[in-house]
């Protein structure tokens, strides 16, 4: 079993065109997550563009880059091709690290490892934590997760998530685990109207009765940048 760390950095994203490239302090965010990425000790981290813009920079920061101009619905439709063409070991766990997750949690991270790594009867999960903060509630960049009793997710949305308050719901957080047959799946699955609606690509597995385990963190420090002001922000 080998655990692979790839983050897919697609240049011009909608809410805000070239984040991955904008500067926050002397270096992009993407190197910002790359450089923290670093910190895990996996010897397989790999970023995964549609630009070569952003190929140069990751060459130059002495990390594998897989580059393919091809149009892809999303990171983990990406991710998947890159897995087959590959052809990566059915026992890897693939680790989806998105390029946009500042400060990401380095031991959410080893908990999706140590969670898939184990004979676990899931084959996708990721990570929330307990929100109180009434402006992430309200805010349709922040997503939110509904959990079942044993943390396995039945639903994301933008909105406000039903039967929780302000005080009490669930944020996703931007990092996903897979085990390859997951992933070998993905582009197969049939799309539903709740993630072409909610534009957020995990739907796809819940639609089609693939169950995504939630990992609860006690805490969470990084910073999902999708906005300017998120940006903003951040530099503040």
């Amino acid at each position: 079993m080998s655990i692979k760390i790839i983050i897919p950095a697609r240049l011009n994203s909608s809410r805000l065109p070239r984040k991955i490239m904008r500067r926050i302090g002397n270096i992009t965010l993407l190197e910002h997550i790359v450089n923290r990425a670093k910190k895990l000790k996996y010897t397989n981290l790999i970023v995964a563009t549609d630009n070569n813009e952003v190929k140069n920079l990751v060459h130059s920061l002495d990390i594998e880059c897989w580059y393919s101009s091809r149009k892809f619905d999303n990171g983990t439709h990406r991710i998947g091709y890159f897995t087959k063409i590959k052809k990566f070991n059915t026992t890897d766990i693939i680790i989806n690290i998105q390029a946009d997750e500042y400060n990401f949690s380095l031991s959410g991270v080893e908990k999706l490892i140590n969670y898939l790594s184990k004979k676990s009867s899931h084959s996708v999960a990721t990570l929330i934590y307990k929100d109180s903060n009434k402006k992430n509630y309200n805010n349709p960049n922040i997503v939110k997760a509904i959990v079942d009793n044993k943390n396995n997710a039945l639903y994301f949305t933008r909105q406000k998530s039903p039967f929780s308050s302000s005080n009490n719901f669930y944020t996703h957080i931007g990092i996903y685990g897979y085990k390859i047959n997951a992933l070998k799946k993905y582009s197969e699955l049939e799309r539903s109207n709740y993630e072409n609606n909610e534009k957020l690509e995990q739907l796809r597995y819940i639609w089609n009765n693939i169950p995504i385990h939630c990992i609860l963190l006690p805490i969470n420090k990084s910073v999902s940048i999708n906005t300017i002001d998120d940006l903003n922000s951040l530099k503040r």
